[in-house]
């Protein structure tokens, strides 16, 4: 997969066009509803990678018309967001373990869905897929569902600082449930993790010009 690296305002842009934030609060209880349920799954870059922020991806139901995104997340100098999965080998400017990833949890109406656009952003540029990506997840009423893990691996072709520069952006779903469900634990209490379902996303590689 191809894509092109560019300043950060695409990616506000991007963010902007999304309909929705649908992630739950720290005090969140399963609904008892039977339309609704919630999913969960992380998103990470590759190891030794130097970000501010954790990967975002919006998300869009296949047979329903939802749609949101999920936060980018950001640690400060203060890490005050539970969610926030931090990097073993790499730190920050401030020498604290910087951001590797985020655990994400949103509560959605029971359909299927897909993530169709994700992006990645370094210090100074974004990296995003093109509009066709498709990773599907189902949501089931009144369930708990583990996703996995969606990593990126971005490996810019020539300098980052040249915003007309093309990368490859390979994406990998892991089962990741031993170290995520740890930040489940911390973030939303009121989960309990023995009733989590895996149920890992469905990601087909698919071959095409980045935008």
């Amino acid at each position: 997969m191809s894509i092109k690296l560019s300043s950060l305002l695409p990616l506000l842009l991007f963010l902007s066009g999304c309909v929705t934030n649908r992630e739950i609060s720290d005090d969140f209880r399963v609904p008892k509803e039977e339309s609704f349920g919630v999913v969960i799954v992380s998103f990470t870059h590759a190891e030794g990678v130097y970000d501010s922020y954790a990967p975002t991806c919006a998300y869009r139901g296949t047979n329903n018309e939802v749609s949101g995104w999920t936060k980018r997340g950001n640690s400060g100098i203060i890490p005050l967001d539970k969610t926030i999965i931090y990097s073993k080998t790499t730190t920050n400017l401030f020498g604290k373990a910087a951001i590797l990833g985020r655990v994400v949890a949103v509560e959605l109406p029971a359909g299927t869905y897909e993530f169709f656009r994700c992006a990645s952003s370094g210090v100074f540029v974004t990296s995003s897929t093109v509009p066709e990506l498709s990773i599907k997840f189902s949501v089931t009423p009144g369930e708990v569902a583990y996703l996995g893990n969606i990593r990126f691996i971005i490996t810019p072709s020539r300098s980052p600082f040249d915003t007309f520069s093309r990368a490859d952006f390979d994406i990998f779903v892991d089962d990741r449930h031993d170290r995520d469900f740890e930040i489940v634990r911390r973030a939303w209490p009121n989960i309990a993790v023995e009733q989590i379902k895996t149920a890992l996303a469905q990601y087909t590689r698919r071959a095409f010009t980045g935008n």
